[in-house]
């Protein structure tokens, strides 16, 4: 058996650039006069990358229903959509000193699992880049010619413990000036061992030497990152305010204890297969999603956030975590779920004000074993990080397509909607929604987009929808100086209403007050610049041109955008994820 100065590698410190020991004095890996590091990996430090089980443009629009396409997308040993790019990842090949032999056929290149624990495997493909780079995660043009001819197909698939030879074609354009071959691959099986490149003799079989190794550790994407479930988790366990106090049948307006909610705080949903990388650095970002998300939604935003700041380098601890943003509680979404949701879509948001003190506790935590923390948030989201940094969070925050009125954190008037006559309250002071995020520290970097859709009807529903009635016949108030208040029709019988104070009397029932009652007076902060508490706004346009959506940034391809976009994610958030 022989042992051959060969090379097998993968970018294992994930800085973007694949270092090889026979290669290491090459210009190419020399950043700012310093060498960069060899990829090495070992047993006890393996490189982890997720199998490629589902994920693609024609899934995530499925996911949009709550529905994932059934056939997993390494079971097919082709690449249908650039979308699916995302879900590969380089690997090298170095074979300087026998590339006469390989390309007469005298000795045949294979890979072959060893130390295998699960059932690791990989499909294999060519990749049409001549210099193994990244462009088919960065450029729409490449990543076409990736799904296309012969690169689209995988020369093979390595599982079990016996080689799988290479075809010979792979390394037709070899030299001993150009030794390198350059692979893709998807996972294709759960499982760790040792991925070894072999030589076997020209009938195929016989094995002769061995030449490199890539420890690799393959797990489901899910099982890559931490989650969390707010508690209590259903969605109706906070209740609307108007629901939540007893009333008889008398002339007496019923008990009432200001903010009275049940208990909130957050469980551990952390799959048990999660296991935390060698290489991790103390940083944590959690990702808080938005309204009317279904179980399948949020697993693919959640994913798609995962992968997108993995491809950047991110090596600290990603989490997400789960709140009842509907009140169906429906996991599928229709037409029907929506527009209830829609209907009671200030109910919901005051559910988010109470969920933040989750939010909170979650950060916390980390924060407490020694992380720096940032928080994502998106759409409706951004009402629990929003309150969750007023309750006194410690977190860097990036929030986008913000659900939240721009007034909250800007009370200059340059932002005011025109051509509609508002009620009173505006102002937090007297319980509406302006200002009331001011004066926070370390506000949000607002990432914003002008060609929302879904905020447009935002300010629409905020317009129309506000206030509350009931079938009981409770409605939202303002009774001249006195402030908001919740009317009650008891019943038929004493046709006469009573009140409760919301925002009034000493009472100052902020979350009540604004989502059942006030109106905003600007658009959502999700669709400008917006200055005030706000510690930077970025305009999505820059990263994803044209796109009338409110979601680019999840449901776009990675090609289109989304490498820069979280590129800026991370800086926003104070993390270096430099070469």
């Amino acid at each position: 058996m022989l042992l051959l100065p060969c090379e097998l590698a993968v970018d294992a410190d994930r800085n973007g650039t694949i270092v090889m020991a026979n290669d290491n004095n090459n210009p190419n890996n020399i950043v700012g006069g310093v060498q960069l590091p060899v990829d090495v990996t070992t047993s006890a430090k393996p490189f982890q990358f997720w199998v490629n089980d589902g994920q693609n443009t024609a899934e995530d629009t499925g996911a949009l229903t709550g529905t994932f396409a059934t056939t997993k997308n390494y079971t097919l040993g082709t690449i249908n959509y650039k979308a699916d790019l995302e879900n590969f990842a380089r690997l090298w090949i170095y074979t300087k000193g026998l590339n006469q032999a390989i390309h007469d056929g005298t000795i045949k290149v294979g890979l072959q699992w060893e130390n295998t624990t699960g059932t690791p495997a990989i499909n294999v493909y060519q990749a049409v880049e001549t210099d193994g780079g990244t462009d088919y995660l960065n450029d729409d043009t490449t990543a076409g010619n990736q799904i296309a001819g012969t690169y689209k197909t995988a020369v093979a698939q390595v599982s079990g413990t016996s080689p799988v030879v290479l075809p010979t074609s792979l390394f037709s354009n070899l030299s001993e000036t150009a030794p390198k071959t350059y692979l893709l691959f998807e996972g294709a099986g759960v499982g760790k061992g040792k991925l070894t490149m072999v030589f076997l003799k020209s009938d195929g079989t016989t094995k002769i030497g061995e030449g490199g190794q890539v420890y690799m550790s393959l797990k489901t994407v899910s099982d890559m990152y931490e989650q969390a479930q707010v508690m209590p988790p259903g969605a109706g366990d906070i209740d609307k305010p108007y629901n939540a106090f007893p009333v008889d049948d008398s002339h007496q307006p019923p008990s009432y204890a200001p903010g009275t909610t049940p208990s909130v705080g957050w469980a551990d949903t952390t799959s048990s297969n999660f296991e935390h990388p060698l290489d991790e650095t103390k940083q944590f970002v959690l990702f808080v999603h938005g309204w009317n998300v279904t179980n399948g939604r949020y697993a693919q935003q959640s994913q798609e956030c995962f992968k997108r700041l993995w491809w950047q380098g991110y090596k600290g601890i990603y989490a997400a975590i789960r709140w009842p943003g509907d009140l169906t509680g429906a996991d599928q979404s229709s037409w029907w779920s929506t527009f209830s949701n829609a209907l009671d879509y200030f109910e919901i948001e005051y559910r988010g004000f109470k969920y933040a003190q989750a939010v909170k506790q979650y950060t916390d935590h980390f924060n407490t074993v020694g992380y720096t923390v940032g928080v994502v948030g998106h759409s409706m989201g951004n009402i629990l990080v929003s309150e969750a940094l007023k309750s006194g969070g410690n977190f860097k925050y990036v929030s986008m397509d913000a659900a939240v009125s721009s007034r909250c954190y800007d009370t200059s008037s340059g932002l005011l909607l025109t051509g509609v006559t508002f009620t009173v309250p505006d102002l937090s002071s007297s319980g509406g929604y302006g200002g009331y995020f001011s004066g926070l520290t370390g506000g949000p970097v607002n990432f914003y987009n002008g060609s929302d859709p879904a905020l447009a009807a935002w300010s629409t529903g905020n317009v129309l929808l506000k206030g509350d009635t009931d079938s009981s016949g409770k409605t939202y108030v303002f009774t001249g100086g006195v402030g908001v208040q919740l009317q009650y029709i008891l019943s038929p019988s004493h046709p006469d209403p009573v009140y409760r104070d919301v925002f009034a009397n000493g009472v100052t029932n902020y979350h009540e007050s604004m989502t059942m009652y006030a109106r905003t007076r600007t658009p959502a902060m999700g669709t400008e610049a917006v200055s005030g508490s706000i510690g930077a706004s970025l305009d999505m346009q820059t990263y994803f041109p044209g796109a009338a959506a409110h979601s680019p940034q999840f449901d776009l391809n990675i090609q289109h955008g989304a490498m820069p976009c979280y590129s800026d994610v991370l800086e926003r958030l104070g993390i270096s994820v430099g070469p």
